[in-house]
């Protein structure tokens, strides 16, 4: 079962993934969503494997 702070990161990391009306262009945001994967893994909400799904995700969008 997924943690609340699990959730609350993915949805996070989703939104920053899917929200193209913000200020950043492709490149701030493909370099902010990898570091929210290592700061997601580094704090233990995720596991390296979802980490390396999210930076796969990140890398063909």
């Amino acid at each position: 079962m997924c943690s609340e702070a699990k959730m609350l990161a993915y949805s996070k990391w989703h939104e920053l993934l899917t929200n193209h009306e913000n200020a950043m262009d492709a490149e701030e945001r493909y370099d902010e969503l990898l570091n929210l994967a290592d700061e997601y893994c580094s704090r233990g909400i995720i596991s390296s494997s979802e980490r390396i799904t999210l930076i796969e995700v990140a890398t063909t969008v």
